[in-house]
């Protein structure tokens, strides 16, 4: 946890990292002196084949950053190996966001008008291709 927050320049952990969810990637929960932050691990420390497509995401989301889109900043590392991403020794290849304080939604929540605004801003920035 302490290389985690080394590896990108933060101030000491102030806890163990939290489990949030796990789906595509593990995510922990980081809570540090200064702020919370998404710890996200992409793999261990040997490339896959596919990496270059995280590359393509990364550029997906500075471009909806720059266009004001609500996605999580990414924190940059001191020493990248790639865009926003971190090779930590004892954790694996990893990235960082700013974590976002939020609410488990609820069967009353209509969120298909928010949702449909930005999935075609998204589109837009990166059309789909074959």
């Amino acid at each position: 946890m302490d290389s985690i927050a080394k590896a990108f320049g933060l101030s000491q952990p102030v806890a163990p990292l939290t489990p949030v969810q796990h789906t595509s990637f593990e995510t922990w929960r980081l809570r540090t002196a200064s702020a919370d932050y998404l710890v996200k691990r992409l793999w261990g420390l040997e490339n896959p084949p596919w990496w270059t497509r995280i590359e393509q995401g990364m550029a997906l989301e500075s471009a909806a950053l720059s266009h004001g889109l609500p996605i999580a900043r990414s924190i940059e590392p001191l020493d990248p190996i790639f865009g926003y991403a971190a090779r930590v020794d004892d954790f694996g290849t990893i990235r960082l966001y700013d974590w976002i304080h939020h609410r488990t939604l609820t069967p009353t929540d209509d969120v298909a008008p928010w949702l449909g605004r930005v999935t075609a801003a998204l589109h837009r920035l990166m059309p789909l291709t074959r």
